[in-house]
């Protein structure tokens, strides 16, 4: 609206002005002009807090369901997908899908309606001026388009390549202890660097290509405004239009100029956010609806039919294990490392589903089982079991109600309450991750706490003793 009043008062009000002697008309079309620069502040905050809340609540949303899907994949989805790379969905592709909201909302908006506004007034004011926007614009919108094309995959590759980043540096934190005590400290840097190479390389190769962008459109741009001013001062010459619409045409030139780079902003942020939305979107795909097969039992509690199992789906882990096991009974079972012993574990809690043969829990065929009712059968200690950073209570409750003098019996069964109640805290203590503030001996009692608390049916122990003295 401003420059079309700007227009306005210098091809109409200033002439009558000059003939009546009449100023007031000028202070007028001054105050409709400050009211719209003051609306359009106001406006424009509304709007920037609009869309920020929204862009908030969609993406504290987007991590409630991508954590919440994280929870139901299986070890098999696990290892595909890795760790680290589940990390850096659920913290900066977030974050990338957070500030691609964000501006599509705030520019995404406001930029196509500037940029409508904007030549809807030109034609107004002079048809033939305005094709030559109408001309620059197409070319603008095709190189936005094919440079936002490439920018996808390779704010792709960036991600992919920040996954190997963070899981060197999530290696390196959890493995301190062992790196400090063998002295491989410049080693791992060395490893660190090369790593933050790559990815430094990627980030300079997509910056360079999405850096193009913007001198691009400008170029155009301005070539666009030459052409303009050369053709609007023949029209001026010619007396076709007068001066203050050729002022007015340079203001909404600039307007739809900012227009057109703000759309440029959009689509290179738009391209990060769906680089990162195609990588959450891939989790929250995953199928882990588990189709249950038609109820099968054994007459044995526990029961191994000829089972193979391959991790990698090729060469067999697992070759034709059979066994049977009654309520009542222990089994125990030795073999040399890497010799499957855990695996047999996890398929017993259905933990992997791609084997061949049959596995019987409960006298029933684990397939047809609901997991929740299967896990709640378990008791387990792994063998690299881990505690929370909480109190130790919250650590072998994991939230249940239990009466205090079970718990006490429990520790005192596992020889965990003299260390326990000798802890500033008692049960209240609260721990470091992963129990790194406590001994060996002391975390695997409280673990083993933790496993017979619920006085499961089956109490697995894997390795659970190599950290206890007699």
């Amino acid at each position: 609206v401003i420059p079309f009043l700007l227009s306005y008062i210098l091809d109409d009000v200033i002439p009558k002005i000059e003939e009546t002697n009449k100023i007031y008309p000028i202070f007028i079309y001054g105050a409709i002009m400050i009211s719209c620069a003051f609306l359009f502040v106001i406006f424009n905050i509304i709007a920037n807090r609009m869309a920020n809340k929204t862009s908030t609540l969609i993406t504290e949303n987007l991590r409630i369901e991508l954590f919440s899907k994280i929870e139901t994949l299986s070890l098999h989805d696990l290892d595909t997908i890795t760790l680290p790379s589940l990390v850096s969905r659920m913290s900066s592709d977030t974050y990338n899908v957070y500030q691609s909201l964000n501006t599509i909302q705030r520019l995404g908006l406001r930029g196509p309606f500037i940029f409508l506004g904007g030549i809807t007034l030109c034609a107004i004011l002079d048809l033939k001026l305005t094709l030559v926007f109408l001309i620059v614009s197409p070319l603008v919108l095709i190189l936005i388009a094919i440079i936002s094309k490439i920018g996808v995959k390779l704010f792709q590759d960036i991600q992919y390549k920040s996954d190997s980043l963070i899981r060197v540096v999530r290696e390196n934190i959890s493995g301190a202890r062992v790196i400090k005590a063998l002295g491989k400290e410049d080693y791992e840097k060395e490893r660190y660097n090369k790593i933050n190479e790559d990815v430094f390389k990627q980030e300079i190769k997509t910056g360079n290509t999405m850096g193009t962008l913007n001198p691009l459109i400008n170029l155009f741009l301005n070539i666009g405004l030459v052409l303009a001013i050369i053709i609007g001062a023949y029209r001026v010459n010619d007396g076709k239009i007068l001066v203050g619409t050729i002022i007015a045409f340079i203001s909404y030139f600039n307007i739809i100029s900012q227009a057109l780079v703000s759309l440029s902003r959009i689509f290179e942020m738009a391209s990060k956010g769906y680089a990162s939305s195609a990588r959450i979107d891939y989790v929250l795909k995953i199928n882990t609806k588990r189709e249950l097969s038609i109820p099968n039992s054994s007459s044995h509690f526990i029961e191994f039919r000829d089972v193979n199992f391959s991790y990698n789906g090729k060469e067999n882990n697992l070759t034709n294990i059979s066994f049977t096991l009654e309520e009542g009974e222990t089994l125990g079972i030795i073999g040399a490392t890497g010799s499957g012993k855990s695996t047999i574990l996890n398929l017993m809690r259905c933990f992997y589903n791609h084997y061949d043969g049959d596995i019987y829990v409960n006298y029933n065929d684990i397939k047809s089982q609901n997991l929740k009712e299967l896990y709640s059968l378990f008791g387990s200690v792994f063998q690299t079991d881990i505690l929370f950073n909480d109190t130790i209570l919250e650590n072998i409750t994991f939230g249940k109600k239990y009466d205090i003098n079970l718990i006490n019996n429990v520790l005192k069964m596992c020889d965990a309450y003299d260390f326990v109640y000798n802890l500033p805290n008692n049960l209240n203590t609260v721990i470091a991750a992963k129990g790194n503030d406590l001994s060996g001996g002391q975390k695997q009692r409280l673990l083993i706490a933790r496993a017979i608390l619920a006085d499961p049916k089956i109490l697995i122990l894997d390795d659970s003793s190599s950290a206890l003295d007699y």
